[in-house]
């Protein structure tokens, strides 16, 4: 007892030498060290880099701007936690629960987050770059404008979670099911995402240039002012996805199904468009050179003129081999979400 006694008051010592004479509340970091919990305590601004504090209780805390680099907190409790500003570079979080806490503008860089809970969390700006999050929980989370840069989220429960303006560059997320989810306006550069089930999810006005989307399930999303300059999407489904305005410039969409999609006034020059089944779509307005038609279907396809196309495949005629889940081609689609 004498030893941990020791060792309490020393380690309190070595943080109020290190911390600035303002923020936390001294009464309260001597109950978190000698308790190993401290709720809704006061540690603004704290000193706590590189000490072990694995599975403390910190829930409802104030941590606005401590530092926290590379210190042990696997399994802590920061659940409704303030963690605003705070510095955990490198810092261990295996497990940790942030559950609806706040971390605006926090610094996660190379931080161990694998297996954490971020449910519902607000990470608005926070830096993630080079962070681990493997089975990471976000469910509902906040990540506007939030660095994710060459962090691993394979195997991360991302439902609900709202990366508008997220920079997620040359990020691999491939078979990730990210249906429904919000990137608006969002850095994809480079992004990986081939088989990664899309549908329905918001990527109006993202930058996905160079990014491999290869059968990628992509029905009913909007890319809506989307750039997509020199993007994979060889056997992608985009069947009545949204694409006004989108520039697919030199994009390869062999081989893809753009069934009821919007095309109008997207940009296809020099794109490639072999076995390309563009039924039923809408190319009104839209930029390519008829040459690059040549080995797409274009069943009643509304082209640039308003010409509509009359080359339908063989099922159309009465063939058995008609897929047996074919869309009604008068089905109505979803209407854009763009924002007039």
């Amino acid at each position: 007892m004498k030893t941990i006694a020791t060792w309490v008051c020393a380690s309190i010592g070595l943080i109020l030498a290190a911390t600035p004479a303002f923020g936390y509340e001294a009464a309260d970091l001597k109950r978190l060290m000698e308790n190993h919990r401290c709720f809704a305590c006061n540690l603004a601004k704290a000193n706590l880099q590189g000490l072990n504090l694995a599975n403390y209780d910190l829930e409802g805390a104030n941590l606005t701007e401590a530092i926290l680099d590379k210190a042990i907190l696997s399994g802590v409790n920061f659940k409704e936690a303030n963690l605003s500003g705070a510095k955990l570079q490198s810092a261990s979080l295996k497990n940790a629960n942030f559950t609806l806490a706040n971390l605006t503008n926090a610094d996660l860089t190379g931080a161990d987050l694998d297996g954490a809970d971020l449910g519902e969390a607000i990470l608005k700006k926070a830096n993630l770059t080079g962070s681990s999050l493997h089975k990471t929980k976000f469910n509902d989370a906040d990540l506007t404008e939030t660095i994710l840069a060459n962090s691993n989220l394979k195997d991360a429960d991302l439902f609900g979670t709202n990366f508008s303006k997220t920079s997620l560059i040359n990020m691999d997320m491939s078979g990730a099911n990210l249906s429904r989810l919000t990137f608006r306006e969002a850095d994809l550069t480079g992004i990986i995402l081939e088989k990664a089930n899309l549908t329905g999810a918001n990527f109006i006005k993202c930058k996905l240039d160079q990014s491999r989307l290869g059968g990628a399930d992509l029905r009913h999303a909007h890319l809506e002012g989307a750039s997509l300059q020199n993007a994979n999407l060889d056997g992608a489904n985009l069947m009545y996805a949204h694409l006004e305005g989108a520039d697919l410039s030199s994009a390869n969409l062999n081989n893809a199904y753009f069934f009821g999609s919007h095309l109008q006034r997207a940009n296809l020059i020099e794109a490639t468009l072999h076995y390309t089944d563009l039924s039923a779509a809408n190319l009104l307005e839209a930029k390519f050179d008829e040459e690059q038609l040549r080995y797409a279907t274009l069943c009643r396809t509304i082209l640039a003129a308003g010409k509509v196309g009359s080359t339908c495949p063989s099922y159309e005629q009465g063939n058995s081999d008609k897929p047996a889940e074919e869309p009604d081609l008068f089905e109505e689609p979803k209407k854009s979400l763009i924002q007039k």
